[in-house]
């Protein structure tokens, strides 16, 4: 239970008192963190997951691929557009020891494009506690 010190001492601050009392609140992660605990994912592997999240969840995704692309009908996220907008790319993506292909959360199938396979989230349910 949070006592709201401000009620009893409203002129008191963090910084009167050394301290940031934000700080010290609870800490409950996102899901998208949680998911990233559990798999492990390296920063460019969360990066690829909400590329490929985020295609599914807004058409201003699918425009921007387009465009990177140069090419109204390839608006879909590319190995080749992840290596180009991200950095510190992780090679592991390439394996299959990849959590993102191990566990299942994307596919990268070889589609319209020469050597860059076509990456998409794969959904499915999973209980993370």
């Amino acid at each position: 239970m949070w006592i709201n010190y401000k009620r009893f001492f409203p002129n008191l601050t963090h910084t009167a008192i050394g301290f940031n009392i934000e700080a010290i609140k609870p800490y409950n992660p996102s899901a998208l963190e949680t998911l990233c605990t559990i798999f492990k994912l390296s920063s460019f592997e969360q990066y690829i997951l909400l590329l490929c999240v985020g295609i599914e969840l807004d058409r201003k995704f699918k425009v921007l691929c387009a465009k990177f692309h140069g090419h109204p009908d390839q608006n879909y996220s590319t190995l080749n557009l992840a290596l180009a907008t991200f950095s510190e790319p992780n090679f592991r993506v390439f394996s299959s020891a990849s959590p993102l292909e191990s566990w299942g959360l994307i596919e990268s199938s070889d589609g319209q494009t020469l050597g860059s396979p076509v990456l998409r989230v794969i959904i499915k349910s999973y209980k993370l506690s």
